[in-house]
């Protein structure tokens, strides 16, 4: 069991260390420019989009229900990418953390927002967290058991293995 939460570890490791690259790359593409990608897709009688946008420093979940009626068949494709595009009065290091929800809005079509929005640097922080933990964890983790072997004594229970060199007596582990 153990073996099996440490190889899970390392996996969410890996997949959190990709996030925290793809979130860098996208930080440095779009400092001074907006790109983003939108899927459109029809779910029982509601219309669902998702927007991710980065740029001018942060990064934007949007997601959007509308009653089918209202859809556009252009709009029930997939995804799509918007190009980026210039933009101006924007900062490398934006504080900026936003989330918000709505309801209705400014046109008759009864549609649902939800949105939130974070610093590039914010969610490089957030993604960097598991793969530093498991890497501190794993050196600390190192560092002891190195100092049980200089010390003689089990890996597993720390009983002295002075006497025992082969097998310890208090919990039956082979000696290393």
């Amino acid at each position: 069991m153990r073996r099996l939460a440490h190889h899970i570890a390392t996996v969410c490791a890996a997949v959190s260390l990709g996030a925290s690259l793809v979130v860098l790359g996208l930080w440095l593409c779009t400092g001074s420019s907006f790109a983003g990608l939108h899927w459109g897709g029809l779910r029982r009688t509601q219309y669902y989009r998702v927007y991710f946008w980065s740029g001018g420093g942060d990064l934007t979940v949007e997601c959007v229900r509308d009653p089918w009626k209202f859809a556009s068949d252009s709009e029930l494709d997939g995804f799509h990418w918007a190009a980026p595009q210039p933009i101006s009065n924007t900062h490398f290091w934006s504080g900026h953390f936003d989330a918000h929800h709505s309801v209705g809005g400014a046109t008759r079509i009864p549609s649902e927002i939800r949105a939130l929005s974070v610093p590039h640097w914010f969610a490089l922080l957030v993604c960097l967290l598991l793969p530093l933990a498991v890497c501190g964890w794993r050196a600390a983790r190192r560092q002891r058991l190195h100092r049980l072997r200089v010390a003689g004594r089990c890996t597993r229970c720390g009983y002295d293995l002075r006497e025992s060199r082969d097998r310890c007596p208090e919990c039956g582990a082979l000696a290393k």
